[in-house]
């Protein structure tokens, strides 16, 4: 359900909630072994049958996809992390020049 706290998918261990996007949630992640940074969007089961494909959601950045799959209930995918300003953020503050 979604009340149901989810710690960790794959590899991975979920921190910060960063921002929910309809159903997808988006997490901070850490991956295990290398502990290096990521940005996990986890889709529950509640919506439907667990597949790694239905996760995509379109990204502001272009963002490297790392890993997808389903555990638990839960679908996710695995990318790296962008830290900075989306361009539409940054639209609003300086004229885009090709």
């Amino acid at each position: 359900m979604l009340s149901e706290k989810i710690s960790r998918v794959g590899p991975y261990e979920l921190g910060a909630l960063i921002k929910r996007v309809g159903p997808i949630m988006v997490y901070e992640g850490y991956h295990e072994e290398v502990w290096v940074r990521r940005s996990i969007k986890v889709l529950p089961a509640v919506y439907g049958r667990p597949d790694p494909s239905i996760i995509y959601v379109s990204s502001p950045y272009l963002a490297r996809v790392y890993e997808v799959g389903v555990e638990g209930g839960w679908s996710y995918a695995a990318e790296e992390w962008n830290p900075w300003p989306t361009l539409r953020e940054i639209a609003k503050t300086r004229r885009l020049t090709s």
